[in-house]
C-alpha cells in the first residue's frame, strides 16, 4: 500500500511524515528507510510484510516522482511499485519534496496527502512587480515567519523564472494556459533586462546564506533585493 506525502509547503509535509513515523513507533512499528533499488525486493510475494504480532512492514523512501522515470509496461520499478500498492500489508511511505499534487506522475496510485501554501502566501508572490514595493513589503511582513522564509523564498523564485522564461518566449510546458496567460500579463510590468537582474539577485541570496557570508535573514535578504526593483 503506498502513501504519497506532497505539497509546496515541505515543510508541513515533513512534519506529517515524522508524525505518522512517531506512530507507528508507538505501534512497536519501526518504519526502515528504503531506496529504489529496494523496490522489487518489497514487491515480491513472499516478502515477510508482518512482524510476530501481526503488525504490518513499513518503509519510507522520498521522491519517488523524481526517482522514476515516465511510466513503461518494461520499467521494473514502476512494475514493483504496482505490485506494493495491491499488498496492502506492505505500507510504502513517499515524501515528495517541494511537490504539488498536479506535478506527480506517480499521483494516480495510491492515497495522497497534500500541503498546500496558505492562499496569502500565493497573493504575495503575485504583488511582486514594479513600483509595488509597499504592497510587496507589506504581504511579506503578513505572511512570513521563521518556519517558511524558505516556502516562501521558492515559490517567490520560481514565480520570477516562470515570468523570464515567459517574457523570452519560453514559456514552461507544465503551465496551464489561463497559467501562462496570467503570468504574460504580469511579465508585461517587467523591462526584461531588470526582470532578468531580479532573478540573478534572488538566486543569489541563496548562495549568500549557504556560505554564511549573509548577515541577514532570508526574509530581510528578500526585502532588500525587493527595494531596489520594485520601488
Amino acid at each position: 500500500m503506498l502513501t504519497i506525502i506532497c505539497g509546496e509547503d515541505s515543510v508541513k509535509s515533513r512534519e506529517y511524515l515524522q508524525s505518522l513515523i512517531a506512530q507507528y513507533k508507538k505501534k512497536s512499528i519501526n518504519p526502515q528507510f528504503v531506496s529504489k533499488e529496494d523496490l522489487p525486493k518489497l514487491a515480491q510475494p513472499d516478502v515477510q510484510s508482518m512482524d510476530l504480532f501481526g503488525n504490518e512492514s513499513v518503509y519510507v523512501i522520498e521522491n519517488l516522482n523524481k526517482i522514476l522515470g515516465r511510466k513503461s509496461a518494461k520499467d521494473t520499478w514502476w512494475n514493483a511499485l504496482e505490485a506494493i500498492q495491491r499488498n496492502p500489508q506492505v505500507i510504502l511511505l513517499d515524501w515528495e519534496k517541494e511537490t504539488s499534487l498536479r506535478d506527480l506522475r506517480i499521483g494516480k496510485m495510491g492515497t495522497v496527502k497534500e500541503f498546500k501554501p496558505d492562499a496569502n502566501v500565493f497573493m504575495f508572490v503575485e504583488t511582486c512587480a514594479p513600483k509595488n514595493l509597499e504592497r510587496f513589503v507589506m504581504l511579506l511582513d503578513k505572511v512570513a515567519t521563521p518556519q517558511n522564509e524558505m516556502l516562501i523564498y521558492i515559490l517567490l523564485t520560481r514565480h520570477i523564472r516562470n515570468l523570464l522564461l515567459i517574457a523570452l518566449g519560453d514559456p514552461p510546458a507544465s503551465l496551464q494556459p489561463w497559467q501562462r496567460g496570467k503570468l504574460a500579463a504580469q511579465a508585461k510590468l517587467w523591462d526584461p533586462t531588470q526582470l532578468t537582474d531580479f532573478y540573478d539577485k534572488l538566486l543569489a541570496i541563496e548562495v549568500s546564506l549557504k556560505s554564511g557570508k549573509s548577515i541577514y535573514s532570508l526574509k530581510e535578504s528578500i526585502e532588500i533585493v525587493a527595494c531596489y526593483y520594485l520601488r
